[in-house]
C-alpha cells in the first residue's frame, strides 16, 4: 500500500498519508490509494467502513448514548420524603428510557450499515478549484471525503454531499461532518470491485517481487558456490600440472572463469605455492 505519488506536491503525499491513518483510526477498512472509480478519474484515497456504535459517534452519525441521572439517593430518605424522591426517580427512569429509544431507532439508521467511501486530497486552492465543476459536482461513493490543508478551503465552499477534513498540523484533521449520499448500487458495485482489484494486485506484486528477489538470491548464491567450485578445479588443475604462476590465470580462463580481480589472483597464486609446498613435503 504505497501512496507516494510522484506526480503530486511533497505536501500533497503528507495529507493523504496522514489522512490513510485517520480513515483507519476511524473504522474505514480495506482501504487503498490511487483506485479508479470512473472514466479519467482516479481517487486519491478509496474505502468501505460497516461502523459500530462508537464509529458512529466518532463520525458524528449519532449523538453519544444518553446518561441517566439518578436523582437523589431516596433509599437513605424516610417517610414523605424518600415516596417523593421515589416518585422523582421514576419520572427521570421513564424519561431516560425514552430517550434512549429515540437514540437506538437513530442508531439503526447508520450501526453496522455498509458504505463506500472516496476522499480526494488537495493541497492547494488552485487544485481545488480546477475539479470545483467536474469531480466536486459528483457524489460517487456513499461518503466523499474531500481532505485539504487549512485555509485554501472555507467551511462553506465544502461542496454539498462531501464531507470536510481539514489538515491543521502534524497527524491531526479537523473534521466537518457532511451528508451520506445514497446513489444506485451499480455504482457502489464499480467502486468496491475497483477497490478489490486495487488490493488484489498490490498483494500479488509485491508477492510477485518478493518471490523474484529470493529467486535472485538464490541464482546469486549457486553462481558463487559453482564459481569457487570451479576455482578449486582450477588451482588443484595448475598444481598437478606444474604450471607457472603466469600460468595460473589462463588455467582459470580454461575452466570459465574470467575477470579475476588482482587481489583475488595474487591470493589463488599463493594458495597454490602452499599446497605446492606441502604436496612436495608428501
Amino acid at each position: 500500500m504505497c501512496g507516494v505519488d510522484f506526480n503530486q506536491s511533497e505536501l500533497h503525499n503528507k495529507i493523504k498519508a496522514e489522512a490513510m491513518n485517520w480513515f483507519l483510526a476511524h473504522g474505514f477498512k480495506p482501504i487503498e490509494f490511487e483506485v479508479a472509480i470512473r472514466k479519467k478519474w482516479v481517487a486519491d484515497i478509496v474505502g468501505a467502513i460497516q461502523p459500530s456504535t462508537t464509529e458512529c459517534i466518532k463520525l458524528k452519525f449519532i449523538k453519544p448514548r444518553p446518561k441517566f441521572v439518578c436523582g437523589l439517593d431516596y433509599w437513605k430518605l424516610e417517610g414523605e420524603e424518600r415516596k417523593q424522591a421515589e416518585e422523582d426517580r421514576n419520572k427521570l427512569l421513564e424519561d431516560h428510557r425514552q430517550r434512549y429509544n429515540v437514540w437506538f431507532k437513530e442508531t439503526e439508521n447508520f450501526v453496522y450499515k455498509n458504505y463506500t467511501m472516496v476522499a480526494e486530497v488537495k493541497a492547494f486552492r488552485s487544485d481545488f478549484t480546477k475539479d470545483i465543476n467536474t469531480k466536486f459536482k459528483q457524489t460517487p461513493a456513499h461518503m466523499n471525503f474531500l481532505a485539504y490543508e487549512k485555509g485554501i478551503i472555507k467551511k462553506e465552499e465544502i461542496p454539498d454531499g462531501w464531507f470536510g477534513l481539514e489538515h491543521i498540523g502534524e497527524e491531526r484533521f479537523k473534521y466537518h461532518p457532511g451528508r451520506i449520499v445514497y446513489n444506485e448500487m451499480d455504482t457502489q458495485y464499480d467502486i468496491v470491485y475497483n477497490l478489490s482489484m486495487r488490493m488484489h494486485n498490490a498483494y500479488h506484486y509485491a508477492h510477485m517481487n518478493e518471490r523474484i528477489k529470493q529467486q535472485r538470491s538464490n541464482d546469486v548464491e549457486r553462481q558463487n558456490h559453482y564459481k569457487v567450485s570451479r576455482i578449486i578445479s582450477a588451482v588443484v588443475d595448475s598444481i598437478e600440472n606444474g604450471f607457472d604462476d603466469e600460468s595460473v590465470e589462463a588455467t582459470l580462463k580454461s575452466h570459465g572463469i574470467k575477470n579475476v580481480k588482482d587481489y583475488d589472483l595474487k591470493k589463488i597464486i599463493q594458495w597454490r605455492k602452499d599446497y605446492g609446498q606441502f604436496k612436495s613435503k608428501d
